[in-house]
């Protein structure tokens, strides 16, 4: 899918609702897990974390369950670690990297004939750590909302993360139009009514730099 076959797909709806991670913001899971792996002298991190599946203190993080230093605490304790809470942050946060600036001036093309929403499964750590990157705020500023798990309690691909967006809009599901790099999230979106899209990396109008 290229840009043009983008913008035919989505021409017929005004609320338009992405994904962060993998779509705007260049990220690497595995980095995370290597740089907890060096510093655990094991591959413990690669049992406890990928992008596609993880146990539970990472989902709960995303929900705001529990806090920063709770999460450190208990993965510090987990990967068998002693004081190591801040290499264990440095090494959480390594997995995010930029955003690119032609996918914000992509974002201001299609502003001026929708309403674009941001919906992410992101937590308290990330957050902060994005705050500091380049170009963040003139990224937030494009969207006339943004949805974080860790501010809700929920999260991708349950489908009261969807409802809440739909309601909070006051839109129906047939008005949006879900842009994500989970084919679960998806699939979630779809089982509601919502049109959706799975985008691949190779669609480089979006992902270029991946």
């Amino acid at each position: 899918m290229n840009k043009s076959e983008f913008l035919k797909l989505t021409e017929d709806y005004d609320h338009l609702i992405f994904d962060f991670g993998g779509i705007f913001i260049n990220i690497n899971y595995q980095n995370t897990i290597d740089k907890m792996n060096y510093i655990c002298k094991s591959n413990k991190a690669s049992e406890l974390y990928g992008q596609h599946a993880q146990i539970s203190i990472f989902s709960d993080l995303e929900r705001g369950k529990i806090s920063e230093s709770e999460f450190l605490s208990q993965l510090n304790n987990l990967l068998g670690l002693h004081n190591k809470e801040s290499e264990l942050k440095l090494a959480w946060n390594s997995m995010l990297f930029d955003i690119p600036s032609e996918r914000i001036e992509f974002l201001k093309e299609l502003k001026k004939n929708n309403k674009l929403y941001l919906l992410s499964n992101i937590n308290e750590i990330h957050e902060k750590h994005i705050s500091t990157l380049d170009n963040t705020e003139e990224f937030y500023s494009q969207f006339d909302k943004i949805y974080f798990s860790h501010h809700l309690g929920m999260r991708k691909p349950d489908s009261e993360i969807f409802n809440h967006v739909l309601d909070d809009l006051k839109i129906k599901a047939s008005d949006a139009f879900f842009i994500d790099d989970s084919i679960g999230h998806v699939n979630a979106a779809k089982d509601l009514g919502i049109q959706s899209v799975l985008l691949h990396k190779q669609n480089e109008f979006l992902t270029s730099n991946l």
